[in-house]
């Protein structure tokens, strides 16, 4: 089935230079506010169907606008089922399934006529742009016969409009434009002689007309005789046409409530709650989506900003599944969303995060479904951890990631990050995880780091002895590593604990006797040294042994917890025992 597969995207709003965007048959665009999301949405409608546009959506308005399509799949089928007038425009164009075509636009407000479609000879080498052919006779009616006209829905539209008010372009419009043809076809003949009987009471020329209208003419002309003699006159009152009366039509609402029966005096659906009127805007797009009647070989292209705006989240996961088998079907499903729950685990490997700077616009991160595949260790049980509903939210909306297990790390990096900055982490677009163990670090951070996210981990200093070996992240066999462990038989000792088979401490009192190890003065210099060997990597270790030596606290509870954030808001950092070394780790997690 034929599927818009790649966009690249020149100049256009955000876009400065945005190439290779691919797509799936259902496609999530995600990223904080202002990424470009809707932007490149648009770019999708333009490339598709031709408009003129102005000149706030050039990014640099002395340079032309150009959007490159891949459209794939397109089979002999494919070809046959668009019909004779149009495949001897597109085979030509089509190799190993696909066509690409090009729309430009030199200069902001230009006519119609000088926005240009493109496509390009397969058989000419990349690079050659004599390899694009302007405007091929009725190339544009051809490609629609593949893409029919798509239905995109903005985030910001009126929903009450958009589904209770015929338009030429909204939800409602279109649906009732195809009850208007469908009824003509098997109802046409009746209501045309109803018509015909409304003609004939209520038109001038009516064989029947209304003894109410005869009454109205004869004394008309009898006023109007005395005048103008010889002129006669007659009210008029024309039977709607076919098309008008379905113009007027619109959607009513009608509610239960509780357990009685359902209202009978429906409402205009502009009545509604923004969130009710947005779940009926999605409803009946599925419906729309449903009966597209595109050609036999088309697809519909679904365009939709934020479907899950003013839902609930149970409504959310609602919309998702009909967008999810709306896409297994004759559509493909491209939209943005802020919301983790539109995002299903089956479709995290077609994410597409998207981030801006001001030097180079919207660019694009690495897909998850690549970094799956380019890494050779077994991730699923991290994904299942990173990828959470939580995870998610904050990893797929940010630009930067902290991974944390500690429970205090937890409950109080965000309030320490805001006693330095004046802003939780969030603010500055940093995503805070907390993964459950630490034993997932290293391939979380890998993970991350195949997307392109800058990713960094805090952890307690046991990490060293055990998972960074494990993670290969140290060598068995580092004298670093050595040092402390000759250390720890007087530490276990003194604390009544057994030490593991690998020769540091077990469960028992681990955290204690690891703060005693990084007491001890024959420690320090090879603790620093660890410190800096993983900081190197991205992960932060405690020299202290775990956060809480590092900011004063006694236990990990929520009552020590809810003593330090209230002291972080009385004193900042100067609240926390080692400021220096706090302060180094926030700005570290910060990438300063």
């Amino acid at each position: 089935m034929q599927t818009l597969s790649k966009v690249s995207i020149y100049n256009f709003k955000s876009c400065k230079t945005l190439e290779d965007v691919e797509f799936a048959d259902f496609t999530p665009l995600v990223g904080y506010n202002n990424a470009g999301k809707s932007n490149l949405l648009s770019a999708i409608q333009w490339v598709l169907k031709k408009s003129s546009l102005p000149e706030a959506a050039f990014f640099d308005r002395s340079k032309p606008v150009a959007v490159e399509a891949w459209i794939s799949g397109i089979s002999k089928g494919v070809l046959e089922s668009v019909g004779d007038t149009h495949r001897p425009k597109i085979e030509p164009f089509v190799k190993d399934g696909v066509i690409r075509i090009r729309r430009e636009q030199a200069t902001p407000g230009a006519s119609a006529t000088e926005v240009k479609l493109k496509v390009r000879d397969p058989n000419k080498p990349e690079g050659d742009s004599s390899a694009w052919e302007k405007n091929p006779s009725g190339i544009d009616n051809a490609i629609a016969a593949l893409f029919p006209e798509p239905i995109s829905v903005e985030a910001m539209d009126d929903a009450g409009k958009d589904i209770g008010k015929f338009e030429a372009g909204s939800t409602i419009g279109k649906l009732i434009a195809k009850l208007m043809t469908a009824m003509k076809d098997t109802q046409g003949e009746k209501i045309r002689k109803e018509v015909e009987k409304l003609r004939a009471l209520i038109e001038a020329d009516g064989a029947e007309r209304a003894p109410e209208f005869v009454a109205f003419d004869k004394r008309a002309n009898e006023i109007v005789t005395d005048f103008f003699p010889g002129v006669q006159v007659k009210v008029h009152v024309p039977a709607p046409e076919f098309a008008a009366m379905f113009k007027a039509g619109t959607i009513k609402v009608y509610e239960k409530h509780g357990a009685g029966p359902v209202d009978p005096n429906g409402r205009d659906v502009s009545s509604l709650g923004h969130g009710a009127q947005r779940a009926i805007q999605m409803a009946l797009i599925r419906q729309l989506a449903e009966s597209a009647e595109a050609s036999k070989g088309g697809r519909t292209l679904l365009l939709i900003d934020e479907p899950e705006l003013y839902m609930h989240p149970q409504a959310v996961a609602k919309v998702r599944s009909a967008l999810r088998k709306l896409s297994t079907g004759p559509y493909q499903v491209i939209f943005t969303t802020h919301s983790p729950l539109m995002i299903g685990r089956e479709e995290l490997g077609a994410v597409l995060v998207l981030c801006k700077t001001d030097a180079t616009g919207t660019t694009k991160r690495k897909r998850l479904a690549q970094a799956i595949t380019a890494l050779e260790e077994e991730v699923q049980a991290q994904l299942d951890e990173l990828f959470s509903v939580e995870g998610a939210g904050q990893i797929l909306f940010s630009d930067r990631v902290i991974l944390a297990e500690g429970k205090t790390e937890r409950e109080l990096v965000p309030d320490l990050f805001e006693a330095l900055y004046g802003a939780p982490p969030a603010d500055r677009r940093i995503g805070f995880v907390a993964l459950d163990g630490s034993g997932n670090t290293a391939k979380c951070l890998k993970v991350l780091g195949r997307m392109g996210i800058p990713t960094r981990a805090i952890v307690d200093l046991d990490y060293a002895f055990r998972q960074a070996v494990r993670s290969k992240l140290l060598p068995e066999n580092d004298p670093d590593l050595a040092a402390c462990k000759e250390l720890c038989p007087e530490i276990a000792k003194t604390h009544q604990v057994t030490l593991g088979p690998d020769g540091f401490f077990s469960k028992d009192k681990k955290r204690e006797c690891f703060e005693a190890l990084a007491a001890e003065a024959k420690a320090q210099q090879p603790i620093a040294s660890l410190h800096t060997k993983l900081k190197a990597k991205d992960i932060w270790l405690w020299t202290k042994g775990a956060i809480e030596p590092h900011v004063g606290l006694a236990s990990k509870d929520y009552k020590a917890w809810h003593a330090m954030r209230k002291a972080l808001q009385q004193r900042k950092l100067g609240a926390v025992a080692d400021t220096t070394g706090v302060e180094a780790c926030l700005r570290w997690l910060a990438g300063e």
